[in-house]
């Protein structure tokens, strides 16, 4: 009797020591836990700093650029455009190449053009630019333009080769190139038809 005491006072001793694992192993952050809280400050952090961006780009850096660069013709143009449509450029490229990428080339464009992506959209043209030289504002429009044309691009491609082609939908490879050539036209456009248009 006095045996059958015992081991039931152990059995029950190791169950509640093995509840109190389990409650403790349940409330101790995981590796995934801490990732995702890792991740989400990240993303605050993140848009912080892109708010930020706005009055800096535009009262710091345009300013810096245009006084650099902004008696070169052409050159004022191309520098005026890189905030824009250089990242796009980045951007097309790996849509049209990120099949073909291991999952660390992926990782790592993605974060190129995570960060490119944040400065081409603080060119949306909201402050005044009226002292800046007149290559160096069509510059900058024509990136915000390479930023915000892409999808039409992409329609209209669609569209022009609907009648001819088998598969429909758009092949990565031609997404990609359609955002890198959006880009560079929206540059030539900047040298000549915008510069006019500001």
């Amino acid at each position: 009797m006095a045996k059958t005491k015992g081991r039931a006072a152990e059995r029950a001793k190791r169950e509640r020591n093995q509840r109190t694992a389990a409650a403790r192993a349940a409330a101790a952050p995981t590796p995934a836990k801490q990732a995702s809280g890792w991740q989400a400050a990240l993303v605050v952090v993140g848009i912080i700093a892109w708010i930020a961006l706005f009055p800096i780009f535009w009262y710091v850096i345009v300013p810096a650029l245009d006084r650099a660069v902004g008696d070169v013709a052409a050159v004022n143009t191309i520098v005026g455009w890189l905030p824009g449509g250089l990242p796009m450029v980045a951007i097309g490229l790996y849509a049209a190449y990120q099949p073909e990428m291991t999952a660390e080339g992926k990782a790592r464009w993605l974060a190129v053009c995570v960060v490119l992506g944040a400065i081409a959209a603080v060119t949306l043209p909201t402050f005044d630019t009226d002292p800046l030289n007149i290559g160096f504002i069509a510059g900058l429009r024509a990136g915000f333009l390479a930023v915000v044309l892409w999808l039409p691009a992409w329609f209209l491609v669609f569209l022009a080769r609907y009648p001819f082609a088998r598969k429909k939908e758009l092949t990565p490879a031609l997404r990609g190139w359609t955002i890198v050539v959006t880009s560079v036209v929206c540059l030539f456009l900047g040298a000549s038809w915008i510069r006019y248009w500001f």
